[in-house]
């Protein structure tokens, strides 16, 4: 111990606040460099979700557009949706929610549908039950959409 305490004071001031500047550099910019390399798990929140220096695995961003709607009937409303993402999309579930806050939800299927590819138009089927509101024509509704990787995509309609 004292060997080492004796070559350390034979360094001049100068090279121990070299030293100590070195390895603090060092330390901020392994900290830095971490920060940056970090990221969060996907969400429908941002188009690409990828480590930055591309290290890791990117997430193409699940896209649908809402071409037009027809309200059927008072619990039947049908959405021409279009896949504008790289990535088939199936949805398994749904939400309509009226303005006053009532909510309305599917059941959860084992078989999650339609299936649509990259760039392509199904139409899709909203059934909602008479139980807590039906479709009135002129009141907004929000229809969140749940696919199977579990990103919610929402459409504010007029029925």
């Amino acid at each position: 111990m004292q060997d080492v305490a004796h070559y350390w004071s034979r360094w001049s001031h100068n090279t121990k606040l070299a030293t100590v500047i070195i390895f603090s550099v060092l330390g901020i910019l392994t900290v830095v460099f971490g920060l940056i390399y970090y990221h969060p798990p996907p969400s429908s929140n941002s188009n690409w979700i990828c480590p930055s220096f591309g290290l890791g695995p990117c997430y193409p961003r699940e896209t649908l557009s809402m071409e037009s709607l027809q309200t059927n009937s008072p619990t039947n409303m049908t959405l021409q949706l279009r896949n504008t993402s790289s990535v088939s999309i199936a949805i398994c579930y749904y939400f309509v929610e009226d303005t006053t806050g009532q909510q309305y939800k599917s059941n959860i299927s084992s078989s999650c549908g339609p299936s649509m590819g990259p760039s392509t138009a199904v139409s899709f089927n909203v059934l909602i039950g008479a139980k807590l509101f039906t479709f009135n024509t002129g009141s907004t509704y929000t229809i969140i959409l749940v696919t199977t990787r579990n990103n919610a995509i929402s459409f504010s309609v007029v029925a």
